[in-house]
């Protein structure tokens, strides 16, 4: 990892794991090298720090190209790993730079539900993270994050202090056949089921981080 995001990682899971009794699972799921999509479920707006924090590898994200827009907050996203993308879906850069991305052998985090859940629950999934499934054939690793909508969810203004784990699950390595519209949303409908095939880890905690 480069000494900026190392930083930004330790100081963000020194904060994690006071706040909300932070632990992952499964990490040794991420491959040790060349590129993969880390794709998983989104619930809050903690949700890409959480996941990122528990990868052993450098992940980039997506941001809103807006953003970019401010200097200073442009600078900070870009040393963040954060790609601009467009999220009215005119300009295909965003999907290029994800490619570009993977292509040069760095991992790349993609919610296939596109957005955050209303209430929590896993919503279906859009074609844009079985497009670059397909496009770029890159092995897909599947994480589910519980108790991340408690703690922070569209509805809450503040952070609420719960538990939150973090859980990888096995690689897809498939070859995903075909391509168009269709082969697109098959991949992300398989991807989105291999996230609701993580469980939460056993015992009390069960109760606590449903969600």
């Amino acid at each position: 990892m480069r000494f900026t995001y190392r930083f930004y990682r330790f100081v963000l899971l020194c904060i994690i794991r006071i706040c909300f009794r932070w632990s992952a699972r499964g990490a040794e799921c991420i491959p040790r090298r060349g590129p993969f999509i880390l794709v998983s479920n989104h619930a809050s707006y903690l949700d890409p720090v959480l996941a990122g924090c528990a990868s052993r590898r450098e992940i980039h994200f997506l941001a809103r190209d807006s953003l970019f827009r401010f200097p200073l907050v442009g600078r900070l996203l870009r040393s963040a790993n954060a790609l601009p993308v467009d999220r009215s879906g005119r300009s295909p850069r965003g999907l290029k730079s994800v490619l570009g991305c993977l292509a040069e052998g760095k991992p790349v985090m993609l919610f296939p539900e596109g957005t955050r859940s209303p209430d929590g629950s896993l919503q279906p999934a859009r074609s844009g993270a079985g497009l670059v499934a397909v496009r770029s054939c890159a092995p897909v690793v599947p994480c589910r994050i519980f108790g991340s909508y408690r703690a922070w969810n569209r509805h809450r203004r503040l952070p609420r202090f719960c538990r939150i784990t973090v859980v990888f699950g096995e690689p897809l390595e498939e070859f995903w056949k075909g391509d168009g519209r269709d082969a697109y949303i098959d991949a992300s409908r398989r991807i989105m089921e291999a996230i609701a095939s993580i469980e939460p880890p056993p015992g009390r905690e069960r109760g606590l981080i449903r969600r």
